[in-house]
């Protein structure tokens, strides 16, 4: 924990410039894909798509404009991206740990730690969209997919926003401390 503390800019800024850089790269690679005539495409359209059939007429359609070796790569960085994201998350939920109230505390280890979960959940994601973008099957029911993609959402999103509360709730508390002291 000592090294967390004493290196917390460092390691947050690593994991920031990770998942900023391979955010650019990733939106590349959509434009790429979008510049091959399949206009509009988003992930979104692969992590999300409906149902079956929407997946597999996506899929169609990168296939048609050939645009499959991009969504590959595309996937491929989203490792590397969650390489950065993930950890990020936890990371600056450990921090915000820092001089908080015992109850807080516990609560941002315990949100930082769930980190895992939707990290797990994104390796799982793209392991069967590369499997489905070259030619095989989900190899799960689109209901326990859904699932699985909004669990991700859901955990890593509500971290973010648990942290900025807290550092919105320091920065508003700090004020009134300093004039009590």
């Amino acid at each position: 924990m000592q090294q967390l503390i004493r290196f917390r800019r460092e390691i947050f800024v690593f994991f920031f410039g990770i998942a900023l850089f391979t955010t650019g790269w990733m939106s590349a690679l959509t434009r790429d894909i979008q510049h091959k005539g399949v206009t509009g495409f988003s992930i979104m359209q692969l992590e999300l798509p409906g149902d079956e059939a929407h997946l597999y007429a996506t899929v169609q359609q990168l296939t048609t404009h050939e645009a499959i070796p991009e969504v590959i790569r595309h996937l491929r960085v989203d490792y590397f991206f969650m390489l950065g994201i993930y950890p990020l998350i936890a990371v600056w939920l450990l921090i915000l740990r820092i001089n908080t109230r015992p109850l807080l505390s516990g609560i941002l280890l315990i949100v930082a730690l769930l980190q895992v979960l939707p990290w797990v959940f994104d390796v799982m994601e793209n392991n069967r969209l590369l499997q489905v973008v070259q030619g095989g099957p989900l190899g799960m029911s689109m209901t326990l997919w859904e699932t699985m993609v909004y669990a991700k959402f859901v955990i890593a999103v509500s971290a973010g926003v648990l942290a900025l509360l807290v550092v919105v709730f320091k920065l508003l508390a700090a004020p009134l401390v300093n004039k009590n002291t």
